[in-house]
């Protein structure tokens, strides 16, 4: 095989080193030198002007040439292949890891906001125990137990809504 862009055959091969799987690597270079052993055997011979055992030699060389091009190109490909992959794994990792921090954050205000909203209605409902056991005497009158009916109303409704809001995860990215 005299043509010299009998080496044309590595692109593939490099090409798809970097971004496909080993296997399929592996399957482009057996393609390529399958190629190369074809050509090497069925092509027309090219005129050339060196003696026989200089043409010998020259056939010697580039086939070693393709040999040891094929197998670089297959090493180095496939390990920057694997740290693009592993580089990859690495950012989708960080940014579940975000996704989470961020909903785990969120959920950290929600509590924070009922834990106020909460606190309001309970210290009234706690004053108007307080004063009912200071005077145990006196009955509770009309208008406290309609206040503590509705600091308890907006407590429970306080609580329902942090329970909705843990309710509407946002569906995986």
């Amino acid at each position: 095989v005299m043509n010299p862009f009998i080496q044309l055959y590595l692109v593939p091969v490099a090409l798809t080193a970097t971004a496909l799987a080993p296997s399929r690597v592996l399957a482009i270079a057996a393609a390529a030198a399958m190629g190369y052993a074809l050509l090497a055997r069925f092509a027309p011979p090219l005129a050339h002007q060196h003696g026989a055992v200089l043409f010998n030699l020259q056939l010697t060389g580039m086939a070693a040439n393709f040999a040891l091009g094929l197998v670089l190109f297959c090493v180095f490909g496939l390990a920057l292949a694997r740290r693009l992959r592993a580089r990859d794994e690495a950012l989708r990792g960080a940014r579940e890891r975000r996704l989470r921090d961020e909903g785990l954050h969120a959920l950290a205000l929600q509590s924070a906001s009922a834990a106020h909203d909460l606190n309001t209605p309970l210290n009234t409902a706690a004053l108007l125990v307080d004063e009912w056991r200071a005077d145990p005497t006196q009955a509770p009158s009309r208008d406290d137990l309609d206040l503590m009916a509705e600091q308890l109303a907006f407590a429970r409704h306080a609580v329902r809504r942090l329970a909705a809001s843990a309710r509407e995860v946002p569906p995986p990215q």
